[in-house]
């Protein structure tokens, strides 16, 4: 065992303490939901039906799916031997879970009037549509059930990382439920402030996007310096994998880690000086910024925040101005 690895170790036993509040849902058992309705048979609700699948919280016959595609209904009917519905009045029908699957221009009004007549009162409403609040949920559909969830795309290998919160009038085996669904998709982490949902669309649920295009640009370098494709592809995958779980398994904060292989004066040294100087922290922190004004902007919402945006760094520009 190196020098590094063993001081590692050490440094996990010392940040063993964990002091954080519980998750209020996060050792949940059983999954009272007998009947889902899906509204939309798009990638996300194939990682979705998978899920169920997978865990085997509930039989594939008792999930109906509503999508315009019928070649996309009959692919998922075939795959996982879920019901494909003709309306979505039926999909809606006796179901006690209604998943939302849809993009955000699909949320038209005549979708919302059809939802409005068919969702029973006492379903509980899951959307994984991006920026919508659920206030427009209870306001549109008259249903006061409502969940909000911003997953990402790791989801559909059972990988991924969803941020969720709920009105009050979910119940406790609801939400316990809705945990353990989510679950069957990776990681799951319950706020209690929905406004953290557009935090985490511009966090997760945007972020295997920016992480897609550094691993392209790394593989483009390798390249550039002399490797095949394939073997450039190799090194840095497996390097970003490596270094993910390292993270992940050291609890270390990664300056720590990061620190632990900069030699003074070394290549790492060396390269890092180039990226901090190229402004690579805030270029990435912008991009935060801006994904999360157009979650907001995608609710309707003031998106009038961030640094030089908000309206209290605005007023302290103006009065050093005086």
């Amino acid at each position: 065992m190196s020098a590094t690895v063993r001081w590692i170790h050490r440094s996990q036993a010392a940040l063993s303490h964990d002091d954080s509040k519980p998750d209020p849902v996060a050792n949940a058992e059983g999954f009272d939901f007998n009947r889902i309705g899906l509204v939309g048979g798009g990638k996300m609700s194939e990682a979705i039906i998978e899920g169920f699948v997978t865990e085997k919280l509930i039989q594939p016959g008792k999930i109906s799916v509503y999508d315009v595609s019928r070649k996309r209904l009959d692919y998922l009917m075939k795959t996982f031997g879920v019901q494909a519905s003709s309306s979505l009045a039926a999909t809606c029908k006796d179901s006690d879970l209604v998943i939302i699957a849809v993009k955000p221009q699909n949320l038209t009004q005549k979708l919302w009037a059809q939802l409005r007549a068919n969702l029973d009162p006492k379903s509980v409403v899951l959307s994984i549509v991006a920026g919508i609040p659920m206030s427009n949920f209870v306001e549109s559909t008259g249903n006061k059930r409502v969940v909000r969830t911003m997953p990402n795309t790791p989801a559909t290998i059972q990988q991924g990382m969803t941020v969720w919160a709920c009105t009050d009038h979910v119940s406790v085996s609801q939400r316990n439920s809705v945990a353990k669904f989510l679950s069957s998709l990776g990681e799951q982490h319950f706020v209690h402030d929905e406004q953290y949902l557009d935090m985490a669309t511009a966090v997760s649920g945007s972020g295997p996007g920016y992480v897609l295009l550094i691993l392209e640009a790394l593989i483009d370098a390798a390249v550039h310096l002399g490797f095949a494709r394939n073997v450039a592809s190799k090194l840095v995958l497996q390097t970003v994998s490596g270094t993910t779980t390292l993270a992940m398994k050291s609890g270390l904060h990664p300056a720590i880690l990061r620190n632990s292989v900069t030699s003074p004066g070394g290549t790492t040294a060396s390269a890092l000086y180039v990226l901090e100087q190229g402004r690579f922290r805030t270029v990435l922190a912008d991009s935060f910024w801006s994904a999360y004004r157009r979650s907001l902007e995608l609710g309707h919402m003031d998106s009038n925040v961030g640094p030089g945006r908000s309206r209290h760094d605005a007023h302290e520009t103006d009065s050093h101005k005086k």
